[in-house]
């Protein structure tokens, strides 16, 4: 291979990597969304952020919320056509990523109001 035909071949290299970058950036765009989204249905739902909730009441809305992602999974594996396995599924993974999301965010609060 000629040095031209190397470095035309790494400058393709180069481009079909951004494009998968790009297109691995806005599937994550579309993740975050839809989290954005649970986290804003959760403050109505449940009132704004901080709640009073310890570690323990976190944990315990996360297992709840993880056990319906994983009914989701087993859903999914036996193949129960009936149902909309993919849209739940990906409801619940949101849903548990939104609870964490939450917590962190609580929880970050919280650290601040106690340096002031």
């Amino acid at each position: 291979m000629s040095e031209s035909e190397g470095k035309a071949e790494a400058l393709a290299d180069a481009i079909e990597h951004g494009r998968q970058a790009r297109r691995r950036l806005a599937e994550m765009r579309g993740i975050f969304k839809r989290i954005e989204t649970e986290r804003a249905s959760q403050d109505e739902k449940w009132g704004p952020l901080p709640r009073a909730h310890g570690m323990d009441k976190w944990l315990a809305i996360l297992m709840e919320e993880v056990g319906e992602l994983s009914q989701a999974v087993l859903q999914m594996e036996s193949h129960d056509k009936a149902g909309d396995w993919v849209a739940n599924f990906e409801k619940e993974a949101v849903q548990c990523m939104a609870v964490l999301v939450a917590m962190v965010q609580q929880f970050r609060r919280q650290r601040e109001e106690a340096k002031s």
